[in-house]
This record gives structure tokens, sequence and C-alpha cells, in this order.
């Protein structure tokens, strides 16, 4: 639908959304989004196969905790033996050290398997119910209007993954590190107190070093990425563009967008780059005192000659694993500073979905009341229609009423409101007052100026959006393509089991065409056309317009055409300060080159 009153609605990047200051922050607003995604998927009815992968995996995390403090002891008892010279207990011991590493293996294997497996089923049950929320009560269409979030598709389609990985990975990883912790510590505290005490402050110096080094990155992270969402929508806009540029000549032009959006990328990203040297910085600082700490706390007590080499080993030993083990709360902040762009962006489409779910609007304006019935009847009484956003007022105190089998015909200048008259009655525009009386949805069919064309094949291009309940043959199909003037498309284009990116192999005639042919398929009882001859010959038009009377069904058209006046009932004329409804005589007589109905 072309009306000019759409002029002015907000773009669908993301740099124009406004962002919220507290996306970037870790606090109990962050904890309830979090625990709002997790809970549909991990409280779910059926939800059983879930939870027994992620307790498979805790399980899998504690044996290989378990088995490294085995790995600790006979470490110690190998070099004994190996300063001993004692090469009859050695090999023992050496071999049982690979059977341990080789059964860690085997355990880190399997826990990478049963992980990977959560996070694809995961995925596909988060990514389903987006897409059905996006989808469902024409969600994606409110969306488009308000602007209130960017780039919903990027959302959906790239950051379930990232968000699924990194959720997942935090309680495997916390019980594997208790289970390790928890051994060494034992060990380590039979071995030297000091520098149990020693490893402790520095895993408690190194978390809080990195809480406060990598807050500042959750602001940086964000921005990188609406940053790559703005230059993927750069991108997709010159796809879905490619002919009017070409036409244009407008590479140049489009290079210059594009590039300065990537300049903005790499910008932010340099950003990160440089704040990474103050990362690296507190690393090195937390790195030397860890290398000192054995020289410190053990080497005197070795030189005293009251600790033993192997001794000795196994406290180091030890130690490394108590650092390795904690540094997964260490290494969390930074994995949650990583990923908590993805966790706010995925919590605010579906907060987005839940509100519009819930009918909520930001606003107290006034709503069109649509009803639904069970007759053909068209009514409108006293409805006046406005922009999404209550900048125009465009139709003022309508009333009127069609019969079944009637036809109207809505005129008036460019800009007038004609199309969004015909938004108001489909329900995607609701600002204003009055109320509409519509027949049931499942027998209405829009048809705007630019057809839209699905992905798939020709059968469904013919069939959409109601293929699942038409059962046509190839021989019916090809009838109706005869009746719209388009007899060797399927021969031409393979057959109707053919895939062809439709919506640019066919001129915009063509497919204005296949609207109709949708008609003919589909039979709806009641047909809404928004200039949906706009591309066709005088000629092809009347044919056209005497093959939809032919079906008996209600029509409401808007166009500029005088021509068309000859093929309805009403006429509807919409002015600035105005409207007013005229009868008109009987329509044109058929042409004589009409196939049969």
């Amino acid at each position: 639908m072309q009306d000019q009153s759409v002029t002015g609605l907000a773009s669908a990047e993301a740099s124009r959304v406004a962002t919220d200051p507290g996306n970037f922050k870790l606090d109990t607003r962050f904890a309830r989004r979090l625990w709002a995604v997790l809970k549909p998927y991990w409280l779910r009815r059926g939800a059983w196969p879930s939870w027994l992968l992620a307790l498979a995996g805790i399980v899998l995390s504690a044996t290989y905790g378990i088995a490294g403090g085995y790995v600790t002891t006979t470490t110690a008892s190998l070099t004994n033996q190996l300063v001993a010279r004692n090469a009859s207990a050695y090999w023992p011991l050496l071999f049982a050290l690979l059977g341990l590493n080789f059964l860690r293996q085997i355990i880190s294997t399997l826990q990478i398997l049963s992980s990977q497996y959560l996070n694809v089923h995961w995925r596909g049950w988060l990514t389903t119910r987006l897409i059905d929320q996006y989808l469902s009560a024409r969600t994606y269409y409110e969306i488009s209007l308000t602007q209130s979030i960017d780039n919903p598709d990027q959302r959906i389609q790239e950051q379930v993954e990232p968000f699924c990985e990194a959720v997942s990975r935090f309680p495997r990883e916390l019980t594997h590190a208790s289970i390790d912790v928890g051994v060494q510590v034992a060990i380590l505290a039979s071995i030297s107190r000091s520098m149990l005490i020693a490893t402790l402050a520095y895993v408690g110096l190194q978390i809080v070093l990195n809480y406060v080094v990598y807050r500042p990155l959750i602001r940086k992270q964000w921005d990188v990425t609406v940053a790559e969402a703005d230059l993927r929508y750069g991108l997709l806009h010159v796809r879905d563009h490619a002919e009017t540029i070409a036409f244009y000549q407008g590479e140049a032009a489009e290079r210059t967008h594009l590039l300065d959006r990537l300049r903005i990328v790499l910008a932010r990203r340099l950003r990160i780059v440089r704040y990474a040297l103050v990362i690296a910085g507190a690393g090195e600082l937390t790195a030397i005192i860890w290398h000192a700490l054995p020289a410190i706390c053990l080497a005197p007590v070795f030189f005293a000659e009251a600790m033993d080499y192997g001794t000795m080993t196994a406290g180091i030993a030890a130690a490394s694993m108590i650092v390795g083990g904690l540094s997964v709360v260490s290494r969390f902040i930074p994995s949650i500073v990583e990923a908590a762009p993805t966790v706010v962006r995925i919590a605010e489409i579906q907060e987005t979905f839940n509100a519009l779910a819930a009918n909520a609007r930001p606003d107290d304006a006034p709503r069109i009341t649509l009803r639904y019935g069970s007759t053909d009847r068209i009514a409108l009484r006293d409805v006046s229609v406005q922009t999404p956003a209550g900048e125009r007022h465009l139709v003022e105190r309508l009333t009127l009423s069609l019969g079944a089998g009637e036809r109207l015909l809505i005129v008036g200048r460019t800009g007038i409101g004609k199309s969004s008259l015909l938004r108001a009655m489909a329900g995607l525009w609701t600002r204003g007052q009055g109320t509409i009386e519509m027949p049931d949805p499942a027998t209405m069919m829009f048809l705007p100026q630019r057809p839209y064309m699905p992905l798939g094949d020709l059968r469904l291009q013919l069939t959409y959006p109601r293929q699942r309940s038409l059962s046509l043959s190839d021989g019916e199909l090809q009838a109706i393509l005869e009746r719209v003037h388009l007899p060797d498309l399927a021969e031409q284009a393979g057959g109707f089991a053919a895939r062809r990116d439709w919506g640019r192999i066919l001129s915009l005639g063509e497919q204005q065409r296949i609207a109709f042919a949708r008609i003919l398929a589909s039979r709806p009882r009641c047909v809404f056309l928004d200039e949906a001859t706009s591309a066709l010959d005088p000629e092809t038009e009347q044919l056209l317009y005497h093959q939809l009377r032919r079906t008996g069904a209600t029509v409401v058209s808007v166009a500029h055409r005088p021509s068309l006046t000859a093929y309805h009932d009403t006429v509807l004329r919409l002015s600035p300060t105005d409207w007013t409804l005229e009868r008109l005589d009987a329509a044109v007589d058929e042409p004589a080159q009409l196939h049969p109905a």
C-alpha cells in the first residue's frame, strides 16, 4: 500500500532507536530479565530431557573434578619415585597417571557432546517460540510501525545461540570448579596452610579486579552489537532494492553509506581493543603475583628439608587447580559482560512481544473498535483514522455500509488517506475513533500495490496464504494462469514445483496478475485492492476486474484511474475536509475474450 501518509515513520535502523541506560548494568533488573528468558524453557511441560542432559553435564563435571584429585596425588607419588630412581614403582604410577588423564579426556568429550546437544535443542525451541510470537497478532507489523526495538530479525537469528551457550555453560563449569576446588583445598591444606591462604587471597583479588575492569565493557560490547546489526541492515537494504539502485546508478552513494556504517563498527571495536590493554595489564599484574607465591610459601619449607620435592610439586599442582577452579567465577565476569548485550536484546524482544500480546499501549490515545461478524457485510460508523503516531488526521467521521456482492471504489488525491482507510479496515492501523464491522478474516483477502511473493515454488505463489487448505491440480492452476493472462508462466519456470526468487524475476505487472490468480484460487468472499492494477494496461485491467466480478465477491478498491469507476457500484470520494458517497449506474459489459468461469 503506497499511501503517502506513511511518510515520516521511523526507519528500521538500530541507531535511531533510543537505548535504555539500564541495559548496561549487572543489577537485579538484569537478573529478572535473564530469568524471564530462562523460565519458559526450563519450566515448560515435558522439559525432563533437558534437565536430564543438564544433570548429565553436572555429573560429568563432578567426575572430572574427582579424577583431577587423583591426578594430583598420583603426580606427587610419581615425582618422588622418579627422584628416588625407583623404576619398579615409577612405571605403574606413570601408566595410572596416563589412564587418569585419558579418563578425563573422555569425560571432557562427553561433557561437550551433552552440552552441545542441549544448546542445539534449546536454541531450536527458543527460536521457534520467538518466531511464533513475532508472527502472532501481527506483532512484526506493530514493531515495524513503532520501531520499539531495532533489528528483530538479527536478534532472533543471531543472538539466541550465543545466549544458550553462555547460560548453559556456567552451571556445568561451576560444578566442575566446586569439586576441583574442594579436592585440591583438602590436598593443599595438608601440605601448606600458608600456601592455601595465599592462593585463596590471590583468587579473591583476581575476582575483584576482573569485576572492576570488565564492567565498562558492557556498554562497549552493546555498542559493537548494535553497530554490527546496522551494517547488516544496510547490506540487506541494498540487496532488497538492487534494481532500484541500479536504475539510479546509486552504487557510489550506497558504498559511501555502507562504509560509514563499517567505520562505526571498526571504531567501536578499536575501543574494545584499546581497553583490552587495561585488561591485559591487570592480567599481567595478577600473573606476577601468582608466580611469586610458590617461591614465597613453599621454597623456604623445601630448603629447610621439611618437605620433599614430590610434595612441593603436588602443592604447586593443587594450588594451580584451585586457581583454575575458582577462576571459573573470575572468568564468569568477562563471560557475562560479553553475553550481557545478547541477554538484554533477547529480553527486550521478549518484553515487546509480551506487551503487544497483552495489547499494552504506551499511550492512552483513542482506538478504533474493530469487530468481525459471520456475514459478508462491511459497515463503518463514525470512523476517524489517524496515523499510528497521531501526527495526522486522515479520515473524519466516515459512515458507510456494504452488502454482500457490492463493489466500492475509494478515490481522492494522493496522501488523502485512501490506503490508510484500508489499513484500518484490515486492523493494521487502530489509532482513531469509531467502529468498523468486518466479515470473518478467513473470508477476506487484501491485495496491495506490490504483491508479496513468498519464498517457495510457483504453486505456493498461486495459493498463498491458504496453501494448506487448497488442493488444486496442475491443470486447475494452469487454467487460473490462463484466466489472468499468464498462460506460459508455468512452462517457462519449469513447472509448478519450480522454486525461484519470484519477487525479482517477475515484473510488477506479472506479480499483480499473480495476486489476482490467488483470488481465483482461494475465492474469498470479500476482496480489498489498493492500486492492485497500477502496473497493468487498461485491457488487462478490464479483464481482471471482470474475472473478479464473476466470483461474486464484495469488492473495495483504492485507485486513481477514472476508468475503474465502471467496475464498481459506489464511489467514496475523500477530500481534506469531507467525504461523499456516489451511487453509480451499471458496470461495463464483459470483454469478449474472457475465459469461462
